[in-house]
């Protein structure tokens, strides 16, 4: 209420806290749409953290959005009902600033927590419906967007950076990373949400950041009209157009987005851009989604072995605690 008169007719169904009004509207149509999916949900964001009751490491904190525990609950159900559904989420390979900094840090130790607690709920899904041979990543996926050039595409007159700089170090790897800032939401092929709200607290709560939100479909194009058919509206030519973007080409596998082909062919790509990105020596890759540089077990997500600080700026990939800046800042 300190940022909108809420209408009369709505206040039943706004909630209140010390006197104050306060609409969390977009997380509870995250945990709507996810809750009715029933081929896949695809996630751009610029951070994704949440549900920290669940995580399997307790953490003093305030990120109780239920956005990613929703997403495991729903992969859950599709495991337990023998059905074909994916998840997929692309965020930054860092947040905005400075890797090495505290901020960024404890940042992307929240992600890494709320990665680990999705990969092992979901891992134990698995265990229980006896499928020894599938792992948490058949159902769930994190992209992040790079660039990494060939030597013969890099222009003969530009001036040399500094030595010893980070832009010196680019300049010998040929390589950065794409930034993220949408706050995007696809769930199959019928509806989308797309706006200013991050997938952490300060955007879903409520009443911390002022954030706002679109739904779009059409009416011709939903569950209800098609059926058990494909969904084939704007919403899915947007969201074609959207992953050739980002893989470089258009797959035939992403016009089933909830098939295993599809995310089998997408990670095959991101784990190849991966592995070129961290390289040594550049050799240039197509298409800009590689997988998040984290190794993601069956229950856990640990650093990579031969990846554990971000290439060039340094910085802790898994993140780490800061133990004094405070929840508002970095949930």
């Amino acid at each position: 209420s300190d940022s909108v008169n809420f209408h009369r007719d709505i206040l039943d169904k706004i909630n209140v806290r010390k006197g104050r009004r306060y609409d969390d509207s977009i997380q509870k149509a995250y945990i709507h749409h996810i809750r009715r999916a029933k081929r896949y949900v695809y996630i751009e964001n610029q951070y994704f953290l949440g549900s920290c009751h669940s995580w399997l490491v307790h953490e003093t904190l305030k990120a109780p959005n239920t956005v990613p525990i929703e997403l495991c609950a729903r992969v859950e159900k599709a495991i337990d009902n023998d059905e074909e559904f994916k998840v997929y989420i692309c965020i930054p390979l860092h947040p905005e600033g400075e890797p090495t900094s505290a901020a960024v840090q404890e940042i992307l130790r929240w992600q890494s927590r709320t990665m680990e607690m999705m990969m092992d709920r979901i891992a134990r899904a698995l265990h229980k419906k006896g499928l020894a041979d599938k792992h948490p990543t058949d159902y769930l996926m994190f992209f992040t967007p790079t660039k990494q050039e060939s030597p013969d595409e890099v222009p003969s007159d530009l001036a040399k950076p500094t030595s010893g700089t980070v832009a010196a170090k680019s300049r010998k790897s040929l390589r950065y990373m794409i930034y993220v800032h949408s706050k995007l939401a696809i769930f199959d092929d019928e509806y989308m949400i797309v706006g200013s709200a991050n997938i952490n607290d300060r955007s879903l709560n409520g009443n911390r950041d002022s954030e706002m939100c679109v739904g779009a479909f059409q009416p011709a194009f939903t569950k209800e009209k098609c059926g058990d058919g494909e969904i084939e509206g704007d919403v899915r030519t947007f969201r074609l157009a959207l992953w050739a973007e980002h893989c470089g080409k258009a797959m035939p596998e992403h016009l089933r987005a909830n098939s295993d082909e599809c995310m089998k062919a997408i990670r095959q790509m991101a784990d190849e851009n991966q592995a070129s990105y961290i390289a040594d020596e550049p050799k240039g890759v197509k298409g800009h989604w590689m997988s998040y540089p984290l190794n993601y077990g069956k229950g856990t997500v640990t650093s990579l072995a031969n990846c554990k600080n971000f290439p060039d700026t340094g910085g802790l990939i898994i993140g780490k605690a800061s133990n004094f800046l405070p929840n508002s800042i970095t949930t």
